[in-house]
């Protein structure tokens, strides 16, 4: 899967964002084969900074998501109706590390799925440039399954306002039939 992800700070505190997924499909397991590639859920979300971080307290933000009917569900690329998301964003930064917890919960218009998730992560800065992290992901399906990953990964803030970022994918537990038990995620970012 790869997804552009843009943002733009309309107003103090607040930013709205548009994602285009696309998705590359290339598995065969007894049964099923998928050899597909497309854009997936099309989605647009608002962002509001609802607690700015202190020496004593996190920063506190909500989301609220809106993906567009535009996945083909047959072809394994997303979901073929839309789905309302609203996600809470807790992060404390200290000298050395970071902590971060993400609930989230989407609801699914017409005959797309429920998923409720938890994300937490703890990030250490070992190096001004370099940071190593740690994430735990969560995600129930409606009626599809579960899943429990570990990503161990790093962080390399090469240049200003550039960072890239690597992470292994460890499938821990999970009852969907579709399922990588280790994957990658890179992520390269900018802030114009």
């Amino acid at each position: 899967m790869t997804t552009l992800c843009m943002k733009y700070g309309w107003s103090k505190n607040h930013h709205i964002a548009v994602g285009i997924p696309y998705w590359f499909n290339d598995f065969d397991i007894p049964g099923k084969e998928n050899d597909h590639d497309g854009f997936a859920n099309l989605y647009v979300f608002e962002k509001w900074q609802a607690i700015k971080e202190t020496n004593t307290r996190p920063a506190v933000a909500f989301d609220i998501w809106y993906y567009f009917p535009t996945g083909d569900s047959d072809k394994k690329l997303g979901v073929d109706d839309g789905s309302i998301k609203v996600t809470t964003e807790i992060s404390k930064a200290w000298k050395w590390f970071s902590l971060h917890i993400n609930p989230g919960y989407t609801w699914g218009l017409d005959d797309a799925p429920d998923i409720g998730e938890f994300n937490a992560a703890i990030l250490t800065k070992p190096h001004k440039t370099l940071w190593t992290a740690v994430e735990y992901n969560y995600c129930d399906k409606e009626d599809q399954g579960h899943s429990h990953d570990i990503v161990p990964g790093i962080i390399w803030k090469f240049a200003k306002d550039w960072s890239f970022k690597l992470g292994a994918p460890i499938n821990v537990d999970s009852t969907f039939t579709d399922r990588d038990r280790v994957g990658i995620i890179v992520k390269l970012f900018h802030k114009w």
